[in-house]
């Protein structure tokens, strides 16, 4: 018989080419387009999470995120599976023998498991979007009742320059002045070089009443010595006034004074979690 001038698919190897890049594997076997093909179902999907982060009105409800979530997972299984019998498979048709040592075998297993532990393409570019576009948030407490309530999730803008887009009404994100390890979402009521002062529940800055519904539609205290009654509060060049919409229950600028800019971390404008509230953040 005359010996094939093809040489052995390794099974393992093929499992580690898929555990860090899917479809590497099969293309690796020599099925080049079942590879591609693989290849491009993460693309996909990352087109419709990142339509779904960077357009405020995209929701997607409870069952849909399950069942994406689901057939992923099992997408990936398949394809760590398939990548492994088609070395197999490749090796029988072509009547050739595997020989692979101990030391090879044991040092390709553990390979596995660090390609699977290590950051993947998909993990280092999600990394890359929190680190420069977009960073997911949990709500703590009922301070911005009802735009935000206790459990939500949402999404902040980072995008730079960031000071710039900034709007009177903005809910933000921001490093606490007190403590920068602790995050606070407040909204945004007034800028460096205004004046604030809360009269009978309404926000007047530079003596003028706001009147963005943002805004105009919450009623605040006078509560701390930046909000009390009849005494107009100037913010700082570089630092900012934020309050929270549940007025009673949240410690804000009022108690504690301004945010630097430069604490400034994004602009909250969707709501991800729970499903049936998610959507654009007003």
């Amino acid at each position: 018989m005359t010996k094939s001038p093809r040489k052995p698919k390794e099974p393992l190897l093929a499992l580690l080419l898929s555990v860090w890049i899917m479809g590497l594997g099969q293309i690796y076997t020599g099925l080049v387009l079942r590879g591609l093909v693989i290849m491009v179902v993460p693309a996909l999907l990352a087109i419709i999470l990142l339509i779904y982060i960077f357009q405020p009105d995209t929701t997607i409800n409870q069952f849909g995120m399950i069942a994406i979530a689901i057939s992923f997972l099992s997408f990936v299984i398949w394809v760590y599976i398939d990548s492994y019998i088609s070395a197999k498979r490749f090796n029988l048709r072509n009547h050739l023998e595997r020989n692979i040592t101990k030391s090879k075998r044991i040092l390709l297993i553990c390979g596995i498991i660090i390609a699977y532990l290590l950051p993947g393409p998909s993990l280092l570019m999600a990394l890359y979007i929190r680190a420069n576009f977009i960073q997911a948030f949990k709500i703590p407490s009922g301070a911005m009742r009802m735009a935000l309530r206790e459990g939500d999730r949402l999404m902040a803008d980072k995008r730079q320059p960031l000071l710039s887009r900034l709007k009177r009404g903005d809910v933000i994100v921001f490093d606490y002045p007190k403590d920068p390890q602790r995050k606070f979402v407040k909204r945004l009521i007034a800028f460096g070089g205004e004046s604030v002062e809360i009269i009978k529940g309404d926000v007047y800055i530079n003596g003028r009443l706001v009147t963005e519904a943002e805004i105009k539609n919450n009623y605040y205290y006078n509560q701390g010595a930046f909000g009390e009654s009849g005494r107009p509060v100037e913010v700082p060049p570089g630092y900012l006034y934020v309050l929270g919409d549940n007025s009673g229950a949240s410690h804000d600028s009022r108690m504690w004074g301004f945010v630097p800019e430069d604490n400034v971390i994004g602009i909250a404008y969707k709501i991800y979690w729970p499903p049936e509230r998610s959507g654009p953040l007003h």
